[in-house]
């Protein structure tokens, strides 16, 4: 195939492609954007490496080039920094997040979050926390047309929204508490948050309304995470506990109680077959997620030491 033709690059050079689709050949993402160096280098370096399939002696047994494999190595390496990004004051990063389309990269410490431009790294807008101490719970709206960001205040703890394009401040989350837990629902338009008061608060992002409250941990909740289709929450608890919830009343539908320390992360499996989490007694565990929207009992599948410290 034409190396012109296919990746749009100034030469003459030729290589070979697969005659046939099949599981091996992707379809063609017309999006992509081909790096010119880059892609001469790869290209470079397979051409360079012997045919098997050749009936010619000195094409089946020449060896690697030396000068392909150097060229693709440093077109690699030049391409693993492509940007530095910078703060406005001098601070340690505690938490990024790509936008979805990869257009934006929103990056934060424990006092401010600043919106990038993935392209050329320069930045677009620091996030107003109207003097409230910064938080590393930060997230896009699965669109990518909003941005929430947990902080903290004198008297506990909230969230904001702001405009996942230009960083404008939009609206407040009033909590009272530190949030510990923060999720954006599949559709966007339900905004979770947890936190040390040991309840888990659903909210309008658009309006800042809060919809629903949900009780039932006897400890602070750290993580949540919403199913593939919205309808339920697994919630992580300082009570040694993952949760289930029904979204649309706030019914509690199981209690995974099989844990030994506190749990900090949950989440579902992106087939929606399974629940995982992990905590402070050093394991992950996997339930089978058969309840759904119905109370239930969620049978433990498996349990895996993942830490010895």
């Amino acid at each position: 195939i034409s190396v012109r033709d296919v990746f749009g690059i100034d030469t003459d050079m030729v290589v070979k492609g697969f005659a046939d689709r099949s599981e091996r050949v992707p379809d063609v993402d017309s999006t992509y954007k081909f790096d010119p160096d880059t892609t001469m280098a790869i290209l470079s370096a397979i051409e360079a490496l012997p045919d098997t399939s050749s009936t010619d002696p000195q094409q089946r047994n020449r060896p690697y080039v030396a000068a392909a494999r150097m060229a693709l190595t440093e077109a690699m390496a030049e391409r693993r920094e492509l940007h530095t990004l910078r703060f406005p004051q001098p601070t340690s990063n505690a938490d990024a997040e790509f936008s979805p389309d990869g257009q934006r990269i929103l990056s934060s410490d424990f006092s401010q979050a600043v919106l990038f431009d993935a392209g050329t790294g320069k930045q677009i807008a620091v996030l107003d926390f109207h003097g409230k101490k910064g938080s590393y719970n930060i997230h896009f709206s699965p669109d990518g047309k909003l941005i929430t960001a947990a902080y903290l205040t004198a008297n506990g703890g909230g969230a904001g929204i702001w405009d996942g394009r230009t960083g404008a401040h939009l609206t407040d989350l009033s909590s009272g508490v530190e949030i510990t837990g923060i999720a954006f629902s599949p559709d966007g338009n339900q905004l979770a948050t947890a936190g040390y008061d040991r309840i888990i608060q659903l909210w309008d992002p658009a309006s800042g309304e809060r919809l629903r409250t949900l009780k039932g941990h006897n400890g602070a909740v750290y993580g949540i995470a919403f199913s593939p289709d919205g309808r339920v929450i697994a919630s992580a608890g300082g009570d040694s506990s993952v949760k289930l919830w029904n979204t649309s009343d706030g019914q509690r539908l199981d209690t995974f109680g099989q844990p030994t320390g506190e749990q900090f992360i949950t989440a579902f499996t992106p087939d929606s077959r399974f629940v995982v989490a992990a905590g402070a007694d050093k394991q992950i565990r996997l339930w089978r997620w058969i309840s759904k929207t119905k109370p239930a009992i969620n049978p433990l599948t498996r349990v895996r030491f993942a830490h010895e410290d």
